[in-house]
């Protein structure tokens, strides 16, 4: 499919905000990810330009997706035309085993993109995995169907799993609503979704996360996602600055069902379940460092016990 100025490629996905094509701009020779938007009854060309309005708000930040363009594609829709990030989102990263570390880099470095918008007068109000995209290892994010003016932040509809108790409630959006929604999408990512699917509009539950996330990590995730706004974090910089202060020194990502490997230093950690005894074995370059292991301790116990050395690892 064509039009006077792009040439449609690959589709590269959709939702409730319309389709996204890879493109190439005819005359430049560019490529970029294009989005168009069916006009639906009783909206206008110029309603549905608002978004990429909104989008060259903010526009000139590493952490949030470029608009090159927008216009009429056609008699019924409209495009928007955007900086081509063709390395995944962190929905697709979720859905591999990766070290926290970095998780909270990914994360920390999207808060970057968010204090940029909220300073330009916009909430995002649809944070979540799949709309942070990747180029390289630069999260970037996307996708303002639902972005607001702090004025104007009552939302029609919403993506349930992130969305924060006072939006569920029809209570509308804030700076706070979007910090919540974040750290919902940090906690995503470090639980391998289940943290967000099993207490929506809750603070994050302890027991989804497994005991190679520190504990220190955990507390941001719960006070950034309290149920009262005003029980957060008082900005998403003060968010941000909590998530960096807790990023661990090492961490360890799960290599094995019961093996997890540190992304430095060499250190592992195996764990131990054999004819009823619990424990565990701390490795360095698989030479065995320290053990724990006893015929008494319980499951519980030995996760317990494990979890206090990862926490001694992510110490600063």
């Amino acid at each position: 499919m064509t039009s006077s100025t792009y040439e449609l490629g690959a589709h590269l996905g959709g939702g409730s905000f319309g389709q996204v094509w890879k493109a190439t701009h005819i005359d430049l020779g560019d490529e970029r990810a294009l989005k168009i938007i069916e006009i639906e009854s009783g909206q206008t060309e110029k309603e549905l330009l608002a978004e990429a309005r909104k989008m060259l708000k903010v526009d000139g930040h590493e952490n949030v997706v470029g608009v090159k363009d927008a216009g009429v594609w056609g008699d019924d829709e409209v495009f928007i035309a955007s900086e081509l990030c063709q390395d995944g989102s962190l929905e697709d990263l979720s859905r591999e085993s990766i070290f926290p570390a970095e998780v909270c880099r990914l994360i920390s470095d999207s808060c970057r993109g968010l204090i940029h918008i909220h300073r330009q007068g916009l909430l995002h109000l649809d944070l979540r995995p799949a709309n942070i995209l990747l180029s390289g290892a630069t999260p970037k994010i996307c996708d303002f169907g639902l972005s607001k003016f702090k004025t104007n932040a009552h939302l029609p509809k919403f993506y349930w799993p992130h969305a924060a108790p006072e939006i569920i409630e029809g209570l509308g959006g804030s700076e706070e609503a979007d910090q919540f929604s974040m750290a919902k999408t940090l906690a995503h990512m470090l639980s391998s979704r289940e943290a967000c699917h099993q207490a929506v509009d809750k603070p994050v539950p302890v027991h989804q996360f497994s005991f190679h996330i520190p504990s220190r990590l955990v507390k941001v995730l719960r006070k950034a996602t309290h149920e009262q706004p005003d029980r957060r974090y008082d900005s998403v910089e003060r968010f941000k600055q909590a998530l960096d202060k807790a990023t661990p020194r090492v961490s360890f990502k799960r290599i094995g069902p019961e093996t997890f490997e540190s992304d430095k230093e060499g250190w592992s950690i195996h764990l131990i379940r054999k004819s009823g005894s619990y424990g565990f074995d701390v490795k360095k370059n698989r030479r065995r460092q320290t053990s724990l292991c006893c015929s008494g301790l319980t499951e519980n116990d030995m996760l317990k016990e494990a979890g206090k050395t990862i926490d001694l690892f992510a110490q600063p």
